[in-house]
């Protein structure tokens, strides 16, 4: 083989090894940037709701919209149902707001309305955490994926440059294989 031959092949690994970090990266990118928009898609609204009920409770006896405003927050949360024990917490939420519509200065149903509320924004933060640390584990996988792509690109190096150095190449080859069982 030529060394223009040589240089060529070594060139289009290059090139492929260049292509494929950008593909990998392409997909880690768009995989936390997805993780991303589900956390606040899902959980941030809940909370606005949340904290728009609070301050509507708070309200129910100076603003007599209020009581219309915290039914509409209420329906839009019944609407965004995205964790486990959620809809629960959402239902017991319903039945105590619709006992302290008969009832409007009933102090248990008050204490109950903040409860479901404190509930819910309880399983949402949860969750906003648990998807982060996901997203956080995506990236750590990613740049492992990424490490490991480059070292095997570089181990295929050396196996081009054997030809010229059988001996080097074995020895070097005999330290990175003692390196990675001492590791493991």
């Amino acid at each position: 083989m030529r060394l223009k031959s040589k240089l060529r092949l070594a060139l289009f690994f290059l090139f492929l090894i260049i292509l494929l970090f950008g593909v990998s990266g392409i997909f880690f990118t768009k995989k936390l940037s997805s993780d991303a928009d589900k956390i606040l898609k899902n959980n941030y609204e809940t909370l606005v709701y949340d904290n728009n009920m609070l301050k509507n409770i708070d309200a129910l006896s100076t603003d007599k919209n209020a009581a219309a405003d915290f039914a509409d927050n209420l329906s839009k949360q019944e609407k965004n149902i995205t964790e486990p024990g959620e809809r629960e917490a959402t239902d017991a939420l319903r039945k105590a707001f619709d006992g302290l519509k008969t009832k409007t200065n009933d102090s248990v149903n008050l204490v109950q309305i903040r409860h479901s509320i404190e509930i819910i924004n309880g399983l949402n933060q949860n969750a906003i955490l648990r998807k982060s640390e996901r997203a956080h584990s995506i990236s750590e996988e990613g740049t492992i994926w990424l490490t490991s792509v480059f070292r095997n690109h570089h181990f295929n190096c050396i196996h081009i440059r054997s030809k010229f150095s059988r001996s080097n190449c074995e020895s070097y080859t005999g330290f990175v294989r003692r390196y990675h069982r001492d590791c493991q």
